[in-house]
């Protein structure tokens, strides 16, 4: 009899820590979405949702970040884009910011082909090609064939202008045994002469008028980041290594 009490006891106390893990991650998790299991779930916080979104597209980049306004405007289409759809030239800027922001931020630097083709490699997967040859980019940097080497030219941006950029937060995570994905909410922005407009939907850059603001601009808070759009951003993990896959608009 007392070793029955002892387990009701015992079944008792271990649904109690169950409701309220559960009632604590669902207090985390961004509406609408369901929330992950205790075992999956990865907080906005962790340090390797940041870093693996961050090469991708730095999530404190604007419009005065010429290429990732750019890049960003490749990756956040509403549609669902993997590593094919992506441009030499997008995988060279994205893997040359990630070069620079590890070499403190100095861009007046020479890089290996060899280097860069081995980043690509190892974010983007050994399948993906790559041809070492002069993109275009912000800073600008040109292709020596004998030396194989990418050697700094000027600071100015060859890509010109761009004044539509996106805003985005990482909301949470969830992590499987051979899967990553990173859930980002995304506000679409354009400059109209120091003019801002705002959007919820990619190509959308005026349907956000009800939101918290910061002086003129949009305060980067969530109560408006979760008026934006939703998408998650896919990596397959293999020996503990993340490959990127995919970014998608989420179904939930």
């Amino acid at each position: 009899m007392k070793d029955k009490i002892i387990i009701l006891v015992l079944l008792v106390v271990v649904v109690g820590m169950c409701v309220a893990l559960g009632f604590s991650l669902n207090k985390k998790c961004p509406e609408p979405m369901p929330c992950p299991t205790a075992d999956t779930y990865v907080d906005s916080s962790d340090e390797t949702i940041n870093s693996l979104f961050n090469v991708l597209t730095d999530e404190s980049a604007s419009v005065t970040d010429t290429d990732h306004a750019f890049i960003d405007s490749e990756l956040f289409t509403g549609n669902k884009v993997t590593v094919n759809d992506l441009s030499d030239e997008d995988l060279f800027n994205i893997i040359v910011d990630k070069i620079i922001r590890e070499n403190g931020n100095n861009y007046q630097v020479n890089i290996s082909g060899d280097k860069i083709l081995q980043e690509i490699k190892e974010y983007f997967g050994e399948k993906v090609r790559f041809t070492n040859q002069t993109y275009e980019t912000c800073p600008k940097y040109e292709f020596n064939t004998a030396t194989s080497t990418y050697e700094y030219r000027t600071s100015e941006c060859s890509r010109g202008n761009y004044d539509n950029y996106v805003l985005k937060r990482i909301v949470m995570g969830k992590q499987s045994s051979d899967e990553l994905k990173i859930y980002v909410r995304s506000i679409f922005v354009k400059n109209n002469n120091g003019a801002l407009s705002y959007g919820t939907t990619a190509g959308n850059f005026d349907n956000l008028t009800d939101y918290e603001r910061n002086g003129d601009s949009l305060a980067l808070t969530m109560n408006n980041f979760r008026k934006g759009t939703l998408y998650e951003v896919t990596y397959n993990i293999k020996d503990d290594h993340y490959v990127f896959d995919s970014i998608n608009i989420s179904k939930g």
